[in-house]
């Protein structure tokens, strides 16, 4: 049979207040059994902080998605390459349930994030 490949595409923004240090929902959830093929991120505003950031992405599992990184010298309009490349080794296997795209703002010394926006996308097919 024919398998349809998704995107599923999260927002965040630093200005919203809401990705203080800690793990956020961005309010889009992966259905059980997807296996991740791609993810990136699109740095739509730059982002800014206080101290030293960083950002990780994951459904399921730390990391899975972006493993942590600081973005805040990322321009805007930069494209940042997420944990699954487009490589077979690079998949994300099967999700066992549906989750939600998580972000995990760490805090690499007084980290506050001021300002950015960006989108998480991410590729993926369901294995039946």
């Amino acid at each position: 049979g024919l398998y349809a490949v998704k995107v599923a595409k999260a927002t965040y923004d630093y200005a919203d207040g809401d990705l203080a240090v800690g793990a956020h929902s961005l309010g889009v959830s992966l259905p059980a059994k997807a296996i991740i093929i791609r993810s990136w991120i699109h740095v739509d505003t730059q982002q800014a902080d206080t101290g030293t950031c960083t950002m990780a992405v994951s459904c399921e599992d730390a990391n899975n998605i972006k493993t942590a990184t600081d973005l805040s010298g990322s321009a805007a309009d930069a494209l940042i390459e997420g944990a699954s490349t487009g490589a077979a080794s690079a998949f994300v296997k099967v999700i066992a349930a549906t989750c939600a795209i998580t972000m995990t703002v760490a805090d690499g010394g007084s980290c506050v994030p001021s300002a950015g926006k960006g989108s998480v996308y991410v590729m993926y097919v369901v294995h039946n």
